[in-house]
Order: structure tokens, then sequence, then C-alpha cells
């Protein structure tokens, strides 16, 4: 299984993603990683990523998801998965599920107060709510 903890930039993904995989026993793979230089460049000097930007990104991350998928290897992976065309692209079957949070952007904004402005802002406009098919396999819970 891949269990994907998104969020927006500084939001704790790669914090609360090694500590659920140390607990579960799994492999860690934290997204930011799999970034070409040039948007580890435009990163560091406080630039938000334009789709383009990201789409080779994307490319890398679903080939490693699928790579995980195809050898049985459990693997939780720290990821933005800020619109939900990108997590589309990462869902290459069904063992890959989709955490975070489902609460508004306001309550995101309380989190990443510490972020650089412009990446916050880009980030917290981007985002695209969790849907239901993606927290619960489509079967959700009682009450939710």
């Amino acid at each position: 299984m891949i269990v994907i903890v998104m969020g927006v930039v500084g939001a704790g993904k790669t914090t609360v993603g090694s500590m659920l995989a140390a607990e579960l026993g799994w492999q860690f793979a934290d997204a930011d990683d799999f970034h070409p230089p040039a948007n580890v460049e435009k990163i560091r000097n406080g630039t938000a990523l334009t789709d383009a930007d990201r789409a080779p990104w994307l490319e890398l991350l679903r080939k490693a998801v699928a790579g995980w998928s195809a050898a049985n290897t459990n693997v939780v992976l720290a990821c933005s998965a800020l619109k939900s065309s990108y997590r589309e692209k990462l869902k290459v079957g069904l063992e890959v599920r989709f955490a975070g949070p489902r609460r508004g952007v306001e309550a995101l904004e309380r989190l990443v107060l510490l972020v650089a402005a412009p990446i916050r802002t880009r980030d917290l406009r981007d985002f695209e709510r969790l849907g239901i098919d993606y927290c619960c396999g489509g079967n959700a819970p009682t009450g939710s």
C-alpha cells in the first residue's frame, strides 16, 4: 500500500509521514526529493511553482508510486498533491490512498504562518479539498 500524506507547504507532511512510516515499519519518501534542480532553486528563492514546473516532478512521482505498487512495497509518501488533477496522476492503483486535511483553507493558513508568503499564498489558492473518494476509498464512515 502507498499512503500519500498531503497538504500545503509547512503543514507537517514530512513530520507526520515519517512518524507514520516509522510506526508501521514502512519505507518513507519525501516528494520534495524528486524535484529537478530548477524547481529547488525556485523554491529556495521563494518563487511559487507553476503547473508546468510541476509536470516533470509529478511524472517522476507517478513512476515511483507505480514501481512501489508493482513491487508490493509499503510506502508513506509526503507530497503536497495540491490539486485533484495531481492526485489523479499519482493514483496508479487501488492500493494508493491519500491522507490530508478536509477542513477549510482558514485552518490550513494557521498551520503555515512561518512559510514564505508567496509560496504559501499560491499553495493555499491551489489547494483542492480532499474528496471522500480519496480519504476513505469511496466508503464514507458514518457521520462524516
